[in-house]
Order: structure tokens, then C-alpha cells, then sequence
């Protein structure tokens, strides 16, 4: 695996830091469990939207003129 160093504020490493004690996992795994946390949380932000916005628009396979088929009801 690669690696590479990127520069992030003392507070921020200190949390990290301490994180990784509590949980008894290296700051790499606590790092990459956030991650994935904060991605999984982007994409059902992304759905919610997505859904959100399918459900406002007029939907043209709406199948709610069905029955105007100017057949009888037969109940």
C-alpha cells in the first residue's frame, strides 16, 4: 500500500490521536473508518435529494387517469 502525508490542523490530529486509543485501532483505520462514514452518509444525502426531487416533479407515467377508460365499473 502507498502512502502519503498530508497536513492537517494539531486539534484535529489530537482528536485523531485520542480516537484511536479509546477505540484500541491505529489513527489509519480510525482515519479510513471516518471515511467511509462520511461517504456512505454523501451518498444517501444524494438518493434523499434525488428521490426528494423525483417525488415533487409531475410525473407523466403517472397511472392515476386510469380509469377513465370510459369503461363501466363492474363492482
Amino acid at each position: 500500500m502507498n502512502y502519503t502525508t498530508i497536513k492537517i490542523p494539531t486539534q484535529i490530529h489530537r482528536k485523531l490521536k485520542q480516537l484511536s486509543i479509546d477505540s484500541k485501532v491505529s489513527q489509519q483505520e480510525v482515519l479510513e473508518k471516518s471515511l467511509q462514514k462520511f461517504e456512505t452518509e454523501l451518498f444517501w444525502e444524494a438518493c434523499n435529494l434525488a428521490y426528494s426531487k423525483a417525488a415533487n416533479e409531475k410525473n407523466e407515467d403517472d397511472f392515476s387517469g386510469t380509469l377513465g377508460d370510459g369503461l363501466d365499473d363492474e363492482y
